[in-house]
């Protein structure tokens, strides 16, 4: 298991980026900025998946448990992805046991 992990600042691309990567790679699915699940009152300003649904509601996110980031990442591996790839743009990765992590940081030109 792999996570590539895009770090930089906001409204730098970094969706745009992690889904065209994700799109080329067999296997691999883009979370969008999955450290936002480790949060719960993110999880409340921010309820809706990027395919337009509830968290609640969306297929993929009703079966992620959002206790922790590597619950998250567990179970996306549990549904036979290969390779995660994170936007959530700042922060240190947490450790996961088993996954390593590809980061890409973004810069800025000004």
């Amino acid at each position: 298991m792999k996570i590539i992990r895009i770090y930089g600042v906001g409204r730098s691309g970094s969706t745009v980026i992690g889904a065209y990567i994700a799109g080329r790679i067999l296997g691999a699915i883009h979370v969008g900025e999955i450290v936002r699940f480790d949060s719960p009152p993110l999880i409340k300003q921010n309820p809706t998946c990027t395919c337009g649904k509830q968290i609640c509601a969306c297929s993929f996110w009703k079966e992620v448990d959002q206790d922790s980031y590597a619950r998250v990442i567990e179970s996306i591996a549990s549904n036979g992805y290969e390779v995660i790839v994170d936007s959530s743009k700042p922060g240190e990765t947490p450790t996961v046991d088993g996954v390593d992590v590809i980061p890409i940081h973004l810069r800025s030109r000004y």
